[in-house]
């Protein structure tokens, strides 16, 4: 079945280092079963440029006082995340490489611990699935800082959310609904296209018998349909021909068990556009283009391949060295995307130009990485004089104001 419609975007973090011992590093609120080190699917540090961070060793001891001028109290935070330890006892032993390139590392949930402490509140880490329940159950907090990304359906980064409506416990990031919609690119492609926002056009294909009916014009990109972090992009990803798409199929199909989204390739520069905020209060916080290294853009995918060897392989313009008035139109789109799926705090929107020079929106990330080193969102809102710890508390504002606590 093939759907006829007009955006664009793409969105991804990668593989990252873990400190030794997590139970030493984050205490007794977390079990992690498996001992932390260098896998198959975390074959490398992550060099990306190291964006401001939170100082660790000393606390900002003027901040909680800033946070009373402003009439708000400290708070309970509690930490909701997977750590790739964590889940990796749950791969299959046959899943591609990438099969935990979704989850997070202690790295990451120190900085937002540390980020959130230094204005004041108190925080607890709480991981994600069942202890994540035992613990919230035990222990209710006044807020739940949400990096969950679950495990196992296109429902996954729904899973935290929705135990946590079910108990009546506030938390940041989007919820239950717009995050499974999101993850599920095909359907998110829908609902933002019936908005007006330009996307490619595209279809969903489960069989080699799906692209008989194919009404896309070649080349076009192919992705497992819900998956982020560049999960199942990799640098062989476009696809010139029916013929070469036809013998690839079947293996991505087999790889990801799921459906695959087929959408016309646009040719033109890449941009991701960090947004804050929910509703009418959402703003753009910063638009960024990724530019290749070496190769030609007409050829260029933001893959898997790349993110891992981004050194070599692309260089990060925050803010883009383009046209204003394009920069402007590119955050516009991005931000009426976000709209549109009814995003909260805090998302990560990916653009593309097509060959007419318009934007076109390709995906929307909810839950949009934090690792203060690697995230394509740290590093964006860098660009933009934004540090780490005013991101963070971007997003804490945003699920307080929205939420009334």
């Amino acid at each position: 079945m093939t759907l006829r419609t007009r955006v664009a975007t793409t969105t991804l973090p990668t593989a990252e280092d873990h400190p030794p011992s997590p139970t030493a590093l984050l205490g007794a609120d977390l079990r992690v079963d498996t001992p932390i080190g260098r896998t198959r699917n975390n074959p490398r540090p992550d060099r990306r440029p190291r964006a401001p961070t939170p100082n660790r060793a000393a606390p900002n001891r003027a901040a909680p006082s800033t946070t009373r001028r402003r009439g708000l109290q400290p708070l309970d935070v509690a930490i909701a995340f997977d750590l790739k330890e964590s889940i990796a006892e749950r791969v299959p032993t046959d899943a591609p490489d990438d099969a935990l390139e979704e989850y997070d590392s202690l790295e990451t949930v120190k900085a937002i611990a540390a980020a959130l402490e230094a204005v004041g509140h108190r925080t607890r880490l709480v991981g994600g699935g069942r202890d994540f329940v035992r613990s919230m159950l035990d222990e209710k907090s006044d807020l739940v800082f949400n990096i969950a990304e679950g495990w196992g359906t296109r429902s996954r980064e729904a899973h935290v959310p929705s135990f946590l409506e079910m108990i009546g416990v506030p938390f940041t990031h989007s919820d239950p609904l717009t995050l499974a919609l999101s993850l599920d690119k095909g359907l998110a492609k829908r609902v933002v296209a019936s908005h007006g926002v330009a996307t490619p056009r595209f279809a969903v294909a489960s069989t080699v018998k799906d692209l008989a009916k194919l009404e896309l014009r070649f080349p076009v990109v192919a992705k497992p349909v819900a998956e982020g972090s560049s999960m199942g992009i990799r640098d062989g990803a476009i696809f010139d021909s029916l013929a070469d798409l036809t013998a690839a199929l079947p293996e991505l199909r087999r790889a990801y068990r799921q459906p695959v989204l087929l959408e016309e390739f646009c040719s033109g520069p890449e941009f991701t556009v960090g947004i804050t905020g929910t509703g009418p209060d959402a703003e753009v916080v910063g638009v960024m283009e990724i530019v290749p290294r070496g190769q030609s853009l007409e050829k260029f995918l933001y893959s898997l391949d790349v993110k891992r060897n981004w050194r070599e392989r692309v260089e990060y313009h925050a803010p883009p060295k383009r046209d204003a008035k394009l920069v402007r139109e590119i955050g516009k789109l991005a931000l009426g995307a976000y709209r549109a799926l009814e995003c909260r705090d805090v998302g990560r929107v990916d653009v593309r130009l097509g060959a007419d020079g318009k934007p076109y929106f390709l995906e929307v990330n909810p839950l949009p990485g934090l690792n203060p080193v690697s995230g394509d969102l740290v590093i964006l809102a860098a660009g933009h004089g934004v540090s780490y710890p005013q991101l963070i508390q971007k997003i804490v504002d945003s699920a307080r104001k929205r939420l009334a606590i």
